[in-house]
């Protein structure tokens, strides 16, 4: 047979928890005392301010409509911040390029093939995952004048995005 009498330490917690549903009742925060009853498992029938408890019941719901307007906008302003975390950071990637390749002093709009391994270079350098060996655009496989056209077009599409 189970023994079913609460312990003391469970007694000691009801104990606490009417004294704040009390409190709750005395204070009139229909909110608290909602929760508090409902934690006690007291029937609505048994509730000594139904009024009180009604109203609580109103305003956990707003409470929990509003709670979740929240955690969308949250959501979104999150979504937001990795947009512009990521918008920044191509930008950033592009500004390194753009430098990069003034700092090497490379022929972008003369001959395409001008400065053809400074070019490849550079392109490897920072964009490893497009043009590295067995990538999308394995540069092994290109002639100087088709890297310098992929060149040029990376560099103004830079300059015209980024530039202003």
């Amino acid at each position: 047979m189970y023994d079913l009498t609460p312990d003391t330490k469970q007694l000691n917690t009801l104990k606490l928890l009417e004294q704040q549903r009390i409190k709750a009742l005395e204070d009139r925060n229909a909110i608290r005392y909602v929760r508090l009853c409902d934690e006690l498992g007291i029937n609505e029938e048994d509730i000594e301010a139904p009024d009180l408890y009604q109203q609580g019941l109103v305003d956990v719901v707003h409470e929990e409509e509003l709670s979740a307007k929240l955690e969308r906008q949250l959501s979104a302003l999150e979504t937001q911040l990795s947009s512009l975390k990521k918008s920044g950071s191509k930008r950033k990637k592009a500004i390194d390029f753009l430098k990069a390749v003034d700092d090497y002093g490379v022929n972008v709009y003369g001959s395409f093939a001008a400065d053809a391994d400074s070019k490849r270079e550079l392109l490897l350098e920072h964009f490893p995952g497009r043009f590295g060996a067995g990538k999308k655009q394995d540069l092994d496989r290109y002639e100087d004048t088709q890297v310098g056209a992929m060149f040029r077009n990376i560099v103004s599409g830079y300059e015209e995005r980024y530039s202003k």
